[in-house]
């Protein structure tokens, strides 16, 4: 990129399996560390859950500064036996969450509804723990729509901005059209705010019939016939979607929320991994150079 980058979080693709069957990493991926090209400064990075051990392994690595048009080098450790994981989200990403302790931070809220009651859910996922909101409504006049909700500031608009999370639902009973999920992101250019909704289409017979719970926002992205009990990875350059489905360039994101709806049925919608990361076009690409062995 032709663009000098800072604090910018890469994506570095290993092959830990051959290294831990080698004996040359602990199984856990424990004694892995990043240093800055001086190799003394400790660099943040997280490893995705679940691909520790396999040749896929996935790792994202804040790097202080990248020079525009050229290259960076960092350097990878592993093969001390009593390291403990420094593996840490919370301090790789402009925004983090895993709930790893619990929906403490977020706040449930009822939006609509005369017979609903929403409360904050807190489940082991393939990918740790996962916060969420639960949504019971008792065949009200009206259908009910709830959201587990934080607010955030992420204000550097100078860059662009990624979003991923892992995201569920389950209901207590399969209907057509009644329900509905979404992560929702709101953001301000300064004197207006707009919303952009991530949905998993419930129901729907035919399939992409449903009823929209969520069309207060400016912009749909729909993954629909989404299954229940099963996780959908949701992946989107955020920053692009306001210009793209809202004519709004952002200039600070306020919120995240964990919305669901229903009528006369009990809903949970879930997320875990939630990441919003700096971006760019083209991304830095990453190579791995031969290994040494330190004396």
């Amino acid at each position: 990129n032709s663009n000098s980058l800072t604090d910018y979080q890469i994506l570095i693709t290993l092959d830990t399996q051959s290294l831990i069957s080698q004996g040359k990493m602990r199984s856990d991926c424990g004694d892995i560390r990043f240093t800055d090209s001086d190799g003394n400064t400790l660099l943040n990075y997280w490893i995705e859950p679940n691909t520790c051990n396999t040749n896929n392994t996935k790792i994202w690595v804040k790097v202080p500064f990248i020079p525009g048009s050229s290259s960076k080098t960092i350097y990878l450790w592993y093969g001390n036996p009593s390291a403990t994981s420094m593996s840490n989200g919370y301090l790789v990403f402009t925004f983090f969450e895993d709930f790893q302790n619990g929906t403490i931070k977020w706040t449930p809220v009822l939006l609509s509804g005369d017979r609903g009651s929403a409360s904050a859910v807190w489940v082991q996922s393939p990918y740790g723990y996962a916060g969420g909101i639960n949504l019971t409504d008792t065949m009200g006049y009206y259908a009910s729509t709830a959201a587990l909700v934080k607010n955030i500031s992420i204000s550097d608009n100078s860059v662009s901005y990624c979003f991923n999370a892992y995201a569920m639902w389950n209901v207590t009973y399969v209907r057509p059209n009644y329900d509905n999920y979404a992560i929702i992101i709101s953001a301000t250019n300064g004197t207006d705010t707009k919303t952009v909704a991530y949905r998993l289409i419930v129901g729907g017979d035919p399939c992409g019939t449903y009823w929209t719970a969520f069309s207060g926002t400016c912009g749909n992205k729909d993954y629909l016939c989404t299954p229940p009990n099963t996780w959908i990875n949701i992946s989107a350059n955020l920053t692009n979607d306001f210009l793209s489905l809202c004519k709004f360039k952002v200039r600070n994101i306020t919120q995240i929320s964990i919305n669901v709806g229903t009528w006369d049925n009990t809903i949970d919608g879930y997320a875990t991994n939630i990441i919003i990361r700096k971006c760019v076009s083209p991304e830095p690409f990453v190579i791995l150079e031969n290994e040494a062995k330190m004396q």
